[in-house]
């Protein structure tokens, strides 16, 4: 979306919601600014509730309210901690005191109410950056996170959610609907205020009894994986490769056909295990040789996504083997096995978050544990022996490195903020997607890949997961 831009925000700005900023600054920006608005056409009034101002030819954020075209008084500290044309993430917590800015993840300031909030309905955004996603979180208006289950729910089959809780969210829900009904077969509900997960069924508008029982495995802000495993007789759930409960069926669950997670909740991806391939809008395929029932898919839709360059018709072998389960949480540095090698179709899961102070970080795809040969060296430099913000891919044969590969549109890792890496291994090339979208390519030049067996991890890093599939 180019600025300048602004657009509605869909309700009011209350206790625990969110606007979320992602972009970078051009080359030129000296400034910019991101306004909440009250907006009348009526009396062609414009009052400006909070205008956070980064400004980078003074080295600091300017915080202000105006009304009646008059600016109070300005607040000026905390630091700058921008960079020109380096991405950001700007988050503004709504508190019913003030407003609790981020950025990059980090606590930059508050700035407590100096008019109403009830009335705020813009959100507008100036000159000088451009502007990657604007999201609302936890609003009732906020889009829909749900999505059609593309077939019955049978033994074998499972529904897959990685995602993380916003820190200003008690609770949030995932929900298997007969939407036909209206009824919920399975309520599965975390809540962090009260420390535990109530799961439940609601038929004709009832619910029935609550099951409270097991430990409370989530943390706001850690990103988490849950697994709901369909069994002829119940659902087993999976909390982070570890079994949270079983959930004994108390609806026909022919008739589930939506899964629902509600508003608030940052998903990363939904994913349909066991079900016969239907990708949205693309017909549908069955890669060849594999058998539908044992297809592990990636659905575009309700924070699902093939990354743009990732075609299904890449994935075509190799996917009926059980992938490995992933790896939660793991020390750096990680040295892992490739259960049976790489495969054409074959895509590897990083997702972590950098140190405050990163300098360098590193993944090796790697011809076995310990060895010179390199089929991908993938380096992040944020500040190594003269490099800044530089991504290197290379390849190393015989302990002799090769020619090094430096063009990138955009370089899009932050300290302290969460990533996620997908590596997908196709015919010709490493192909490389960061944070769901397509990065870059890496020629295969070890033909072929197929002795690759080795993951390694190295540098300035926190992983939170590590999965094959």
């Amino acid at each position: 979306m180019p600025p300048p831009y602004s657009t509605s925000i869909p309700g009011p700005l209350v206790d625990g919601r969110s606007i979320v900023l992602k972009g970078r600054s051009t080359k030129k920006a000296e400034g910019f600014a991101i306004n909440l608005e009250y907006e009348s056409k009526a009396d062609k009034k414009k009052d400006i509730a909070f205008h956070f101002n980064p400004r980078f030819n003074e080295k600091c954020i300017v915080r202000n309210t105006m009304v009646n075209k008059n600016w109070g008084t300005e607040e000026r500290g905390g630091g700058f901690p921008l960079q020109k044309e380096v991405p950001f993430v700007i988050t503004i917590h709504v508190n019913s005191k003030h407003f609790k800015v981020l950025v990059n993840g980090r606590h930059f300031c508050d700035y407590k109410h100096r008019v109403s909030l009830n009335l705020v309905n813009v959100v507008s955004v100036s000159l000088g950056i451009g502007i990657d996603l604007l999201r609302f979180d936890g609003f009732s208006g906020s889009p829909s996170q749900s999505m059609t289950i593309p077939g019955p729910l049978v033994d074998g089959r499972s529904i897959v959610l990685k995602g993380r809780s916003p820190e200003y969210l008690e609770r949030f829900a995932i929900d298997l609907l007969c939407e036909s009904k209206g009824d919920i077969a399975f309520h599965f509900n975390p809540r962090f205020n009260e420390k535990c997960i109530v799961r439940n069924t609601k038929v004709n508008n009832n619910w029935g009894t609550e099951e409270r029982g097991g430990c409370f495995p989530l943390q706001k802000e850690v990103p988490f994986e849950i697994v709901i495993q369909v069994n002829a007789n119940h659902f087993t759930v999976l909390v982070n490769g570890q079994h949270f409960c079983t959930y004994k069926h108390r609806v026909p669950i022919n008739l589930v056909n939506i899964v629902a997670v509600s508003d608030g909740i940052n998903i990363d991806q939904f994913r349909f295990d066991g079900f016969a391939p239907v990708i949205p809008g693309g017909g549908g395929f069955v890669p060849p040789g594999v058998q539908p029932e044992k297809f592990n898919m990636v659905l575009p839709g309700g924070g699902g996504f093939v990354p743009p360059g990732f075609q299904p018709e890449m994935v075509n072998i190799g996917l009926a083997a059980k992938p490995p389960p992933p790896i939660y949480n793991p020390p750096v540095p990680l040295v892992t096995s490739i259960q049976g090698g790489i495969y054409q179709g074959m895509m590897i899961s990083v997702s972590g978050h950098p140190h405050p102070s990163a300098k360098r970080m590193s993944i090796n795809l790697c011809c076995g544990s310990g060895s010179k040969d390199i089929a991908l060296h993938f380096d992040v430099r944020f500040d190594h022996i003269g490099d800044k913000n530089v991504i290197v891919r290379n390849h190393r044969v015989n302990n002799q490195w090769g020619s090094e590969e430096r063009s990138i549109s955009h370089f899009p890792f932050i300290p302290s903020s969460n990533f996620d890496i997908l590596i997908l291994c196709d015919a010709v090339a490493f192909k490389v997607a960061v944070n769901n979208q397509h990065f870059l390519e890496f020629a295969h030049r070890i033909m072929p890949p197929i002795g690759v067996d080795t993951l390694e991890v190295t540098g300035d890093v926190h992983l939170t997961l590590v999965r094959f599939q």
